[in-house]
């Protein structure tokens, strides 16, 4: 597999960052590109294929945020999130929370593996 997560840029994560999937808000110039044309949702699977492609030495050094739906006061106005189809949605959300609550660089790998090997053709 081609790695297009630059080694250099890995190495220099020496605590860890966090990784936000893109949500689409109302009065954003996000928003503005997608209703012109330019810019389309990402799906769920994109997000999942980032984490994926992540060596697993590294993968203790990430954790997530904002994915799934949910609303506060820091999300109002968020009118879309990655997209998904019903079918995956649980599958998806349950894979989330397990790799958001466990460091463990191994496990990680294990459980991006299983998710990987069993996208749904909503990933094209």
């Amino acid at each position: 597999m081609q790695m297009w997560l630059p080694l250099k840029i890995l190495k220099l994560v020496k605590y860890f960052a966090v990784l936000f999937p893109i949500n689409i808000k109302k009065n954003t110039m996000l928003k503005h590109w997608q209703d012109i044309g330019v810019y389309d949702q990402i799906s769920s699977w994109e997000f999942v294929e980032f984490l994926y492609r992540i060596p697993e030495e590294y993968l203790d050094r990430f954790t997530i945020a904002w994915w799934g739906t949910r609303e506060n006061a820091f999300t109002k106005g968020i009118i879309q999130h990655p997209k998904t189809c019903e079918k995956c949605r649980d599958r998806l959300m349950n894979f989330y929370v397990d790799f958001y609550c466990n460091w463990d660089s191994s496990y990680r790998k294990k459980i991006l593996d299983e998710i990987w090997k069993t996208r749904c053709d909503c990933d094209k």
